[in-house]
């Protein structure tokens, strides 16, 4: 049986009748899906490209890096932030480890942050209404 796409909707400010087609003037559609391009997705229109990039320079060496026993700060003080692990001018990767919810939200005004969660659960407040 086909997995039906029509479900509720959420419409706020300006936006398109449909996906990819007649976007308002002056605006970037961005796509979030889980399924690549099948399935649901919402779609953001915003008035700043979501990507500024034109190319990436240096050197690319593979690393593998054990995190299991690093300690960081915000395992005994979640307001302490998150503990920087590698970077260059265009990327920074840094490791949390939570113990309890942080004291405070944080904005990702830029968009570019990625979150990778390896064990545990929590609660992502974001634009869409809370992530669990």
């Amino acid at each position: 049986m086909a997995e039906s796409f029509l479900g509720p909707q959420w419409v706020r400010g300006q936006t398109s009748r449909q996906a990819h087609v007649g976007l308002p003037e002056g605006t970037y559609e961005e796509e979030h899906g889980r399924h690549a391009f099948k399935g649901r997705a919402s779609h953001l229109y915003r008035i700043h490209p979501p990507t500024a990039w034109v190319r990436v320079e240096g050197d690319l060496r593979p690393r593998a890096f054990d995190l299991n026993e690093l300690k960081t700060a915000d395992q005994v003080d979640p307001g302490a932030g998150w503990e920087l692990l590698l970077w260059n001018e265009d990327v920074a990767i840094y490791v949390s480890r939570l113990s309890e919810p942080m004291p405070y939200f944080l904005r990702d005004a830029d968009g570019d942050v990625c979150y990778f969660v390896h064990r545990g659960e929590g609660i992502l407040e974001t634009d869409y209404g809370p992530l669990r």
